[in-house]
């Protein structure tokens, strides 16, 4: 073991009169600063980066690194992450013109076939315009738009579930409760998307956190469904609807509150996904063996054998990716080495080595 802990040693010693930094004096803070843009930078997080250059720029103009720290920021605002763009356009155009096509019915008007070519043509042209001036020269990466789709199903779900369970209480005549639930559904989708994006569009997101999210909302509804229906058979639609509303909203909460404890990458959560599938394609066909040899078999007993097998499904995958990274080997080898620039407090360039376990 001497011979690779010399040779690393000797390689730290031969560094460090490079660095030139004075082992007595505390290193100024823009050097650090400029040292921990860098690193971020290393780190292939370029929004990061580009908020702690403009840092430097706004706390210590003055600085020696101003001039190295504007010219990094020119190249990075020159590079715009256009990941999620495609999907952001597309429905961003379909919220739009399901808004203006849905018009005339809310306001009870008789627009004929040319009137609803034109709302649905208006609809068509103010979502293109809309997209492209809502990303206009700025990032609109996947995870933003993951963000933004999630906010936006999740409360229109909310909304059509509420209003079509409660709005009859407000309207008696059909057509005025048609036209309402109409209504509440163009304002919510209108609503929750540009809320979503105003709230995503300065920010630095992975696809990660929304993936394992949108993960757990989806299995609320699915687990709160069989539960209301399945096991407890609870005959109130009211607290159906109601459990359908909260449950899923609070796993989206917690799912995307508690990433971090579990780290997972999409692809991880993807594969926990199938896994659960299979658990509820198992526990289907385990029910149809035993609806063939127990006939009078009590009904709570699927929903047990389903929710069961989706829940062992999870778990087996959970620990079957225990180890999955969506990076290759060498990209997480590498992960743990990097050669950085280092500036010493009298300007002196050199490298220094990063070594992180």
């Amino acid at each position: 073991m001497r011979g690779p802990m010399s040779a690393a040693l000797a390689f730290v010693l031969f560094l460090i009169p490079v660095i030139g930094v004075p082992a007595a004096d505390a290193p100024p803070p823009d050097w650090l600063l400029y040292l921990e843009a860098v690193e971020t930078l290393a780190d292939g997080r370029e929004k990061a980066a580009a908020n702690l250059f403009r840092e430097l720029l706004d706390e210590y103009p003055d600085s020696y690194l101003a001039d190295r720290a504007r010219a990094h920021l020119l190249g990075l605002e020159g590079q715009l992450d256009r990941s999620g763009i495609v999907s952001f356009y597309l429905g961003t155009m379909a919220t739009t013109t399901f808004a203006a096509y849905s018009l005339p019915e809310i306001f009870g008007l008789d627009a004929g076939l040319v009137g609803a070519g034109l709302y649905g043509l208006t609809g068509v042209g103010s979502g293109f315009t809309a997209a492209w001036l809502m990303t206009k020269n700025r990032d609109w990466s996947a995870g933003q738009e993951l963000w933004t789709e999630l906010g936006q199903i999740a409360f229109m779900t909310n909304t059509t579930l509420a209003s079509t369970q409660w709005m009859g209480e407000l309207f008696e005549k059909e057509d005025y409760l048609t036209r309402a639930n109409l209504a509440v559904a163009t304002a919510s989708a209108a609503g929750s998307r540009s809320a979503a994006y105003f709230f995503v569009r300065d920010g630095d997101y992975s696809v990660d956190r929304p993936v394992f999210a949108a993960s757990a909302y989806v299995w609320g509804h699915f687990y709160s469904l069989l539960a209301t229906t399945g096991l407890l058979m609870l005959e109130s639609s009211d607290a159906i609807i109601a459990v359908q509303i909260i449950v899923p909203d609070a796993a989206l909460l917690a799912g995307a509150r508690y990433w971090d404890k579990f780290g997972w990458s999409a692809s991880r959560t993807g594969l926990v996904d199938v896994g659960g599938v299979g658990g509820i394609l198992v526990g289907s066909f385990v029910n149809l063996i035993v609806d063939g040899l127990f006939p009078d078999a009590n009904e709570r007993l699927a929903a047990v054998v389903v929710m069961g097998s989706a829940v062992a499904g999870k778990g087996i995958a959970a620990k079957l990716t225990g180890n999955f990274d969506a990076r290759s080997r060498t990209a997480k080898a590498l992960e743990h080495l990097s050669l950085l620039p280092a500036i010493g407090a009298d300007g002196g360039i050199g490298a220094a080595l990063r070594i992180s376990y």
